[in-house]
């Protein structure tokens, strides 16, 4: 009985801590561009982390919702991908423009993992990153001769 209150305290306290750091997050959605400051930034940025995060998981055994990560992604995208260079305040758009570069090596090693690692029935999923990335290498390019002047 000792082990099962244990249990219930550990999984109340996580929960307590979700919904802490649920308050905490900041989607593109819910910033002005051209409002954007640093810690919004980052707060966004960790968002797509942690759906990043979900989307590698097509290369794991666990458990996981593949459906809803990569729906999340084409809508953390598509948002971000309305927000034009001249939007995004000066003094920031280094760091914007780092935050958008990190994320296309991480997903660039998703896939090479994945290719070497990918169960049969994800091979859909990785064919869509595989296509998001390209898409998004695209649309990168542009923001980054924008943001640089050039």
């Amino acid at each position: 009985m000792k082990e099962d209150s244990k249990m219930s305290t550990t999984a109340s306290n996580t929960s307590v801590i979700d919904a802490e750091s649920a308050e905490e997050k900041v989607r593109p959605e819910e910033v002005e561009p051209e409002e954007l400051t640093i810690q919004q930034l980052e707060q966004v940025f960790d968002v797509l982390s942690e759906i990043t995060d979900r989307i590698s998981l097509m290369n794991s055994i666990y458990e996981s919702n593949l459906d809803q990560a990569f729906g999340d992604l084409k809508d953390f995208s598509g948002t971000v991908r309305q927000w034009s260079a001249e939007q995004i305040p000066q003094e920031i758009r280094r760091f914007y423009l780092s935050h958008l570069t990190f994320h296309r090596e991480i997903i660039a090693d998703i896939i090479a993992e994945a290719r070497s690692l990918l169960m049969d029935e994800r091979r859909e999923y990785l064919k869509s990153l595989v296509k998001y990335h390209k898409d998004y290498c695209s649309w990168l390019d542009s923001m980054e001769r924008a943001l640089s002047g050039r």
